[in-house]
């Protein structure tokens, strides 16, 4: 612990004090009590009589108990004294006799540095009967000894041990009630993080009319109301009018919650959903779809949930690896739990170091300053160990979950092996302590930073990390480096009365992305920009709006009027939309107990399918209402059919073991108009007017030109744009998400060159052989496509997918190329 005494105001209560005068004075106080103790031989005396002594032998005291700072030569010096008396006699151990209290401030109360008794003032010369030189006879000239009062008197000893005694009282309330607070900083450091991070950067205009966190914390803890809506206006200039509105209302001392959801278009509602809740069950309604309620037990939604029957049913068994939340919807939440509050309680914060440094002078957002540095450590054994604790917390998840190890292709022992390797290589990734440098200043650090080197897999991983904060001004980098090259993270926000604007980028190989916001405010009326830029590339976003129905620490709406969002000067979309926070709004709907009740936690695959089917007109005709308003969505009934008849005992869809797709004859449109069976470059330079082979019938044309023979065994075309020939055809030829995951590759033939017709055809084959546990069940497939250069970059693709052996072959493709098969006009 480093104590800097005297240099440091905030550690030097008492004028001049440091670490050695601190011991210093404990041992010469001891050593006067001590010769006093020995010398003395009567006991206390009647209560008016104070301590008498059986010898008149005086008490030198040949170094002083506390040294006050050093006088100019020629004046007289001075003692500690607790407290100035009247002049009317000595000290004594009279219960009248006031000491040093806890409460006493070190600094500003009688007794310290600053007031009567200290360096600077008149100690206890002067009072009758006691002279401070006959204490501290010569103390201007060195530390000689003490000068010997009358031999007859004993009052001298007796003031002399008096104040010893108080001294003591002193130094040892000094010491319990302050001197800890002042050796560790921890508290200090604590209040300035998190008063740093609390203090946000605005438009303060605005934060002087609504305190957003205060109507937070009041909604998250006694409840309230949030609503709002979202209209999409238009998209790329068209009319769109659809819109979601959403409410919810919570009364935590009641135990009683409400809230509703709907989507329409314009006027028209599509769907909604409402919610209620008492203190037992939680009940969600779908008006236009199930006459009833679905519930869940308002202590355990989501636990309740996934252990469902209805889970198991589906075949959704892998959401069991999520981790228990006790999601308790009147859980009286505060938000210090989720602000730098939570770093202070982790156990890797409790195990740090903590060090005052002194003063420093540094320099804040270009601006040099004088701060306090603070040093906290956090040792290299500490975080290897929490880095342990997560692997092994998160081994306990994967480990319960056969099938999901299935799913990575490793087994539980497997697994251990890997992670003992893992933790194996933990002490050599660990770089040594973390190091947090924190310079505070008016109680907020204005300066955080820490570096260091972690070795990765063998490469040095560099960090280097550091935050400015001065006024309304914050700046913040963060920087990893390998091999030679950096990843640069950096943030820079700058509030006042009336705008706010900042600056979020990250840079990496000569490369940028930024985001910037620029905002101003007039009164309660916002406006602003916010882009994003990339690769020469950038989105812009433009808004207004304005705060309305204010109460400043209950409720406020905010209003958007018009959320534009283009790139250069095309409009992608317009939104427009409000949100309100009333925590004075507590008035939820009562539950109607009396609906009929489906229980999540119980409700099976076979339930789902019952409820549909008990409520298949009112879905019917709801779908209905939806695709007259949307058009082309075909009939109700039947979808339900589909729906309800496609899951089997285990949760699949039958189709999916089936080896061949089949496809509805009725299906294949035979009205396609020759002009329409054409694909085309994005500029129209390159048009390819598509026959297909001789024989098959087009059943689709946009974007992609379809044809399909007398066994429903189709060929599809397009046109595509690149440089990169194996690059297009590994796009269509390659598995990626889910089905990557479910197949293994079997074998990949790519890039072959032939002739069709005397022009060169480049073709690739991938055969694929789903994995045992698969969804697909035991099937193989196969990816055919091939291109032919049909413009500058442009080629026009053929390609299928096959499930059996009876499927088209390459030869199949690489005839459906055949001139026959197309025209470039």
């Amino acid at each position: 612990m480093d104590n800097n005494f005297g240099n440091d105001p905030m550690q030097s209560g008492i004028g001049g004090l440091n670490a050695g005068t601190l011991d210093s004075m404990m041992t010469d106080a001891s050593n006067a009590v001590d010769n006093a103790a020995t010398e003395a031989t009567n006991t206390v005396g009647s209560k008016s009589g104070g301590l008498k002594l059986a010898s008149d032998t005086p008490v030198q005291l040949e170094q002083p108990m506390f040294t006050p700072q050093q006088q100019p030569t020629g004046q007289e010096q001075t003692t500690f004294t607790p407290q100035q008396q009247p002049s009317t006699g000595g000290f004594s151990l009279a219960a009248e006799q006031p000491t040093f209290t806890p409460q006493q401030n070190a600094g500003s109360q009688p007794g310290m540095n600053s007031q009567p008794g200290m360096a600077g003032q008149q100690g206890f010369g002067g009072q009758n009967g006691f002279d401070n030189r006959q204490i501290y006879g010569g103390m201007n000239s060195g530390m000689g000894g003490g000068v010997t009062p009358p031999k007859k008197s004993k009052k001298g000893l007796i003031i002399g041990i008096s104040v010893a005694v108080v001294l003591i009282a002193a130094i040892v309330c000094f010491c319990i009630f302050l001197l800890p607070k002042l050796l560790n900083p921890r508290k200090k450091i604590e209040e300035a993080i998190k008063s740093s991070f609390e203090t946000g950067i605005s438009i303060t205009s605005l934060q002087d009319q609504v305190d957003v966190n205060s109507i937070a914390e009041k909604l998250l803890k006694d409840g309230g109301t949030i609503a709002s809506e979202l209209k999409i206006d238009s998209v790329s200039g068209q009319d769109v009018g659809v819109g979601m509105n959403f409410s919810f209302t919570r009364d935590n001392a009641a135990k009683r919650l409400s809230g509703d959801f709907v989507m329409k278009h314009n006027d028209n509602k599509i769907i909604s959903a409402d919610v209620k809740a008492d203190d037992s069950k939680l009940y969600l309604e779908l008006p236009e779809l199930v006459d009833g309620a679905f519930t869940v037990p308002t202590n355990d939604i989501l636990n309740a949930f996934l252990k469902s029957p209805l889970l198991e049913g589906l075949n959704l068994d892998a959401l069991s690896v999520l981790p228990a939340i006790n999601l308790d919807l009147y859980q009286s939440v505060n938000l210090a739990d989720y602000s730098t509050d939570t770093v202070f309680k982790s156990e890797l914060w409790d195990k740090a170091t903590f060090k005052s440094k002194g003063s420093k002078k540094i320099s804040v957002n270009g601006t040099e300053v004088k701060a306090k540095y603070y040093e906290v450590t956090i040792a290299e054994a500490d975080i290897e160990a929490a880095i342990s604790d997560v692997v092994d917390k998160a081994v306990g998840v994967l480990s319960g979950n056969a099938s999901l190890l299935s799913g990575f292709g490793i087994d539980a022992s497997q697994l251990d092996a890997t992670i003992k390797q893992v933790k194996a290589m933990i002490p050599s990734i660990v770089g040594g302590d973390i190091v947090l440098n924190v310079y505070v200043k008016d109680g907020m650090a204005v300066k955080i930073e820490t570096s260091g080197s972690w070795n990765i897999f063998g490469a040095s991983l560099d960090y280097n990390v550091f935050m400015d904060h001065s006024d309304n001004h914050i700046f913040a980098s963060a920087t990893l480096g390998a091999a030679g090259q950096n990843i640069t993270l950096t943030g820079d926000f700058e509030g006042s009365a009336d705008s706010l604007n900042g600056k979020i980028s990250l840079g990496a190989a000569g490369t940028s992305m930024d985001m910037t916001i620029d905002a101003k405010a007039s009164g309660n009326n916002i406006e602003g920009k916010l882009s994003l830029s990339a690769a020469g590339q950038s989105i812009d976003a433009e808004f207004k709006g304005v705060l309305k129905d204010i109460s400043k620490t209950d409720k406020f709406t905010l209003e958007i009027s018009e959320l534009t969002v283009k790139q250069g000067d095309n409009e992608l979309i317009k939104l427009s939309g409000y949100i309100t926070l009333d925590a004075t709004n507590k008035e939820a709907k009562a539950v109607d107990t009396s609906i009929k009740q489906y229980d999540l936690t119980t409700l099976s695959k076979d339930d789902l399918t019952k409820i549909m089917e008990d409520n298949k007109d009112k879905i019917s005709e709801w779908y209905g209402e939806l695709s007259n308003l949307f058009g082309g969505m075909g009939d109700g009934a039947s979808i339900i059919d589909d729906f309800t008849g496609s899951l089997d005992d285990d949760g699949k869809d039958p189709g999916e073991d089936a080896t061949v797709e089949e496809i509805d004859p009725e299906s294949i449109n035979e009205e396609i108009a020759p002009e329409d069976m054409v694909v085309a470059s994005e500029d129209g330079k390159v048009v390819v007017q598509i026959n297909g082979p001789e024989g098959w019938e087009c059943f689709y044309a946009g974007g992609m030109v379809s044809f399909m023979d007398e066994n429903y065994r189709d060929l599809n075309y397009t046109l595509e744009h690149g440089t990169d020939v194996k690059a297009i055809l590994d796009e269509r030829v390659l598995l990626d998400g889910k089905e990557a995951e479910e197949f293994e590759d079997s074998k990949v033939d790519s890039c072959i060159e032939t002739e069709v017709d005397g022009k060169k055809v480049i073709y690739t084959v991938g055969t694929y052989k789903a994995k045992p546990d698969s969804s697909f069940g035991d099937v193989t497939i196969t990816i055919l496509a091939a291109v032919t250069e049909v413009g500058d970059g442009q080629y026009l693709m053929v390609s299928t997918t096959t499930w059996s052996e009876d499927g088209l072959k390459i030869e199949d493709v690489l005839n459906g190329l055949k001139s026959s098969c197309y025209t470039v006009q």
